[in-house]
């Protein structure tokens, strides 16, 4: 019997995973508004369970599970951008040192409107993979992009300073100008996206990493059309269709993840989807 053991515990979890993939589906309602509502999640504590007590492979049932229950389409839309948020919060209770775990947590989720849960599933990479200096990377600029966090973000920067050969001397620069500038900068963001893109190993991520770098092109492209309006009538923007008016633009960026842009306090910012967990 006990050569059969692997044989069985495999097809035990392949079953799991069926049989939650089914419940979720038959769960779904027609209405594709309240999708997020009805994706099924379950509790740590009983995946575990029925993975034989192994956190480690229930954390990978579940992100295949994720990766093949999501589409790019629906995700743009936000459809089940709640979903991926509970499914990756899970999965880093489950295992907190899972790589795909915190790196798509980081490049999806900070990005739709979940930033603060997306730093939390990076905080506990950081303490698990202590030898790795991109979870406190990341873990920095979202601190500084999102939330102008400039002392936090020095500490992280830090953290990946000192873990880090190759990019200490990049890292230590970022720890100091994070709090000499204390800003956000778009044109970093930017820069940062490119980077995440050409390591992307997976296509389904780099579609979307690809519609995000064409979200902060249309940001950056809003932001020097009204720069060029104010240095030509020497006032200041406030409403976007005089960038119109003015001949400065012929039509305004299309948001490829379709949230879009608003123009709030006299300057365009990106437009950020809300969600509760």
């Amino acid at each position: 019997m006990a050569k059969y053991t692997p044989l069985l515990l495999a097809l035990g979890c392949f079953f799991i995973f069926v049989f939650t993939s089914i419940l979720e589906k038959r769960q779904q309602p027609h209405k594709a508004e309240n999708i997020v509502l009805e994706r099924v999640v379950l509790s740590p504590v009983l995946q575990i369970l029925l993975n034989g007590g192994d956190p480690f492979l229930a954390a990978n049932l579940e992100l295949m599970r994720v990766s093949s229950t999501w589409s790019g389409d629906m995700a743009a839309a936000g459809v089940d951008a709640r979903f991926r948020l509970r499914a990756y919060k899970l999965v880093s209770e489950m295992n907190p040192c899972h790589e795909d775990s915190y790196y798509q947590a980081n490049a999806l989720l900070a990005w739709e409107g979940g930033a603060a849960d997306a730093n939390t599933i990076l905080t506990r990479a950081t303490k698990c993979r202590f030898w790795d200096e991109f979870p406190p990377f990341f873990l920095g600029f979202n601190r500084l992009y999102f939330f102008d966090d400039s002392i936090g973000a020095s500490k992280a920067f830090r953290q990946a300073a000192n873990r880090s050969i190759g990019n200490k001397s990049v890292f230590k620069r970022l720890a100091i100008m994070s709090i000499v500038e204390s800003a956000r900068s778009e044109a970093d963001a930017l820069s940062m996206l490119k980077k995440e893109v050409e390591k992307s190993r997976d296509p389904a991520l780099r579609k979307m990493l690809e519609k995000r770098v064409a979200r902060i092109e249309g940001l950056l492209f809003l932001r020097d059309a009204q720069k060029q309006y104010e240095q030509k009538f020497k006032s200041g923007l406030t409403s976007p269709e005089q960038l119109i008016f003015a001949g400065i633009v012929s039509s305004f960026p299309s948001d490829p993840t379709g949230v879009g842009y608003e123009f709030l306090n006299g300057k365009f910012q990106l437009k950020t989807p809300q969600y509760s967990q």
